[in-house]
């Protein structure tokens, strides 16, 4: 029986042995070999996503540039008009005040009294009136909340900011009678959005979007223009903006005053409940 102390290799064994330690000496001597850098998708180093950030860059130096990129809150008037389901002015229109903070808080008084009101905070939201304050229901809130997911702000604030979004430059069309770019936008999280620039001041005309009803199962489009740009606080602001289902106008906003102003935080949420005496 051999013992671990009196075992020696043969000579080949010794050799092999000899050669594999100065090939592990040889290598530990050469640098490591560095792993290629990954190279980024097709898609978003194209030609095509490539000019459409170039047409993105130029709306928003067009909107104001970081005037446009910074503003938290924008506050208005006017007056709004409303469309029956054959796309005819449902009456005289009414004015309103509205105030926004980014991304997803909006509020909307209407009527001269300032009487009937509408808050949207995040997955939340009320309507205040004189009879008090009803919390909204969830398909009133999923269409509010589908809007400012793809509302120009965020579009062109969040998505274009994410260098995972892919864009694709569509080139030039009509829309109306204006002369447009368009832009397809591809977000990370999956929502997605057509957005037309105005091809001689870059400003954006029209944004475009897909939803799909949830009593039904149909897709339906949904649009929103925007109009007779003018500049408060730095910002390039559009004065008439319209919204549409498919072909069909929905609602028209004229705007008489703008502001970036701070706004309160209390603006966007209910009020307290009022103490009986």
């Amino acid at each position: 029986m051999m013992t671990a102390g009196k075992f020696r290799p043969r000579r080949p064994a010794r050799l092999a042995l000899a050669l594999a330690a100065l090939a592990a000496a040889l290598a530990a001597q050469q640098p490591a070999a560095q792993q290629p850098a990954p190279k980024p998708a097709p898609l978003f180093n194209s030609p095509s996503n490539i000019k459409a950030r170039q047409t993105v860059e130029q709306a928003i130096a067009a909107l104001g540039g970081r005037a446009y990129l910074t503003f938290r809150d924008r506050s208005g008037s006017g007056r709004i008009y409303t469309f029956d389901s054959r796309g005819q002015l449902a009456g005289p229109g009414t004015l309103f005040w509205s105030f926004y903070q980014f991304p997803d808080k909006e509020r909307i008084e209407l009527t001269k009294q300032r009487d009937d009101i509408y808050i949207y905070n995040g997955v939340r939201g009320w309507e205040v009136t004189y009879r008090g304050v009803r919390a909204l229901k969830s398909e009133e809130l999923r269409e509010a909340a589908d809007s400012q997911a793809h509302s120009i702000d965020v579009i062109l604030r969040t998505w274009a900011a994410d260098p995972q979004t892919l864009m694709q430059y569509q080139g030039t069309s009509m829309n109306a009678a204006q002369q447009v770019v368009q832009v397809d936008f591809y977000s990370a999280a999956g929502p997605s959005a057509t957005v037309f620039f105005d091809l001689n001041d870059h400003l954006p005309a029209r944004v475009v979007w897909k939803r799909t009803d949830p009593l039904t199962g149909v897709i339906l489009e949904e649009s929103e223009t925007f109009g007779n740009y003018q500049v408060f606080d730095g910002v390039n602001t559009p004065m008439v903006t319209q919204r549409f289902e498919g072909d069909r106008r929905l609602q028209q906003r004229y705007y008489q005053s703008v502001s970036y102003a701070p706004l309160p935080p209390s603006l966007f949420e209910p009020p307290p409940p009022s103490r009986r005496r």
